[in-house]
């Protein structure tokens, strides 16, 4: 005969699991980047489980709450576990292991492959859709990546006096040391490397000339332009595609937009600052910040500042003065957005108007594709609650889990998911 559990009973049994110690207890919650899939670790008694997407998992000894990431679109979450003394890196249902140790799990942007580090006694090899990879006496941490597209895996391989750039699996040459790198779509690799007391730029197997430093650089998807900040002595210059700019105290903040046809950095020259738009420079400020280039269209903005305050410049326009300038946006179908403070209050100023806001998360400022919608998160600290914000309507209130509890990517993925949405909806008639 089956026990009756009364509502009574059930109670007391939750109260002796809480006496005893053996109530399960959250130790950690998160979700993707796009809030389509929340995480939950749990302990009780020696063992701790994850739970996502309402179901389950296998129950471990250590789940790696720094170890768990998520695909891009929320379809998956994968995670460190240890189960007997090793570690497993546990994917849904499936587990691949077991290892000494694992680390540093990332998926590609599409979702649908799966790389981290693991370690076999004194080696460490990278694991790439469940195959392992060479082993190598160390892996260079945060190397580890894919291409854009996902088609591509490289990372830094150490081994004695040997730092090697391995793209698919394939190690490169001997280098003394490598500082940086990024895998395009090609599958060629964008890298600073380091010989003695200088640095040169490699793309695939072409070495730049020896400078006496790198600073900011980026390379286009493609892989086909590239452009960093290289010093000689105390001069700077701009190398774009190996040519380089009229020297500079300073250049910083390189950025290629356009569908990559066009670059942009800042140069700073006898204590003002410029921004360079395809070798054309701008008016000198006392002082100017990154550009933004959009991404598929030649708009372009920056912030500048002189004794009058905080100005944005688009084009021949110039918007200001502000107390502070912040979270620029730029759409590639035109328009722009961005937070300013003034007289003590925080707006967005968007196609010519300004909506004064309570207290924005400043991050999460988005703009839609065609550049006529925005969004934002608004908080009200009167109540302490948190809005998110269409085109200066208080859509709905969010929690601060869903916008700041473990998330793996920041906010704008979410938040451009719910614009287009409303934009959806009031193309439909459906009003935003």
């Amino acid at each position: 005969m089956r026990p009756r559990w009364t509502r009574r009973t059930k109670l007391a049994v939750v109260l002796l699991l809480a006496a005893c110690g053996c109530a399960p207890r959250l130790v950690w919650s998160g979700h993707d980047p796009g809030r389509e899939l929340h995480a939950q670790v749990f302990a009780g008694g020696d063992q701790e489980w994850v739970r996502a997407g309402g179901e389950e998992g296998r129950h471990y000894d250590r789940v790696a709450t720094e170890a768990i990431v998520f695909s891009r679109e929320g379809a998956r979450v994968a995670y460190a576990a240890l189960d007997h003394g090793r570690w497993w890196m546990v994917v849904g249902t499936l587990r691949l292991g077991p290892w000494d140790g694992v680390a540093e799990p990332r998926f590609s942007p599409d979702g649908r492959r799966l790389a981290f580090l693991a370690q076999t006694g004194d080696g460490w090899q990278v694991v790439v859709d469940g195959t392992a990879g060479a082993r190598f006496e160390a892996i260079q941490g945060r190397t580890l990546q894919f291409s854009a597209d996902g088609a591509h895996v490289a990372y830094v391989a150490n081994e004695g006096v040997c730092s090697r750039i391995v793209v698919d699996g394939d190690p490169g040459e001997c280098r003394e040391r490598i500082r940086a790198l990024r895998v395009t779509g090609a599958g060629t690799v964008a890298s600073v490397v380091r010989e003695g007391a200088q640095e040169r730029f490699l793309l695939g197997r072409t070495l730049g000339p020896p400078v006496d430093a790198i600073g900011d650089w980026t390379v286009t998807d493609d892989g086909r332009r590239v452009a960093y900040a290289a010093r000689t002595g105390t001069r700077w210059t701009a190398v774009v595609d190996g040519v380089g700019s009229p020297d500079c105290d300073r250049v910083h903040s390189l950025v290629f937009g356009d569908r990559g046809r066009r670059v942009a950095w800042v140069c700073r020259r006898d204590n003002r600052s410029a921004v360079v738009i395809d070798g054309v420079q701008g008016e000198p400020h006392p002082l100017v910040s990154s550009p933004v280039l959009a991404a598929q269209a030649p708009d372009h903005a920056y912030v500048a500042r002189d004794g009058r305050g905080a100005w944005v410049r688009t084009g021949s326009a110039l918007l200001g003065p502000y107390a502070e300038v912040a979270a620029l946006r730029v759409a590639s179908g035109g328009g722009m957005a961005f937070l300013a403070r003034l007289g003590g209050q925080t707006r967005v100023v968007h196609a010519g108007e300004e909506t004064l806001l309570s207290a924005p998360v400043e991050e999460s400022l988005v703009l839609s594709e065609d550049g006529r919608h925005w969004a934002v998160i608004d908080g009200d600290p009167r109540v302490r609650q948190l809005w998110l914000t269409i085109d200066g309507r208080r859509v709905r209130r969010v929690t601060a889990d869903e916008v700041f509890a473990g998330t793996r990517g920041g906010l704008a993925p979410w938040l451009s998911r719910q614009l287009r949405a409303a934009c959806q909806r009031d193309a439909s008639g459906g009003g935003i």
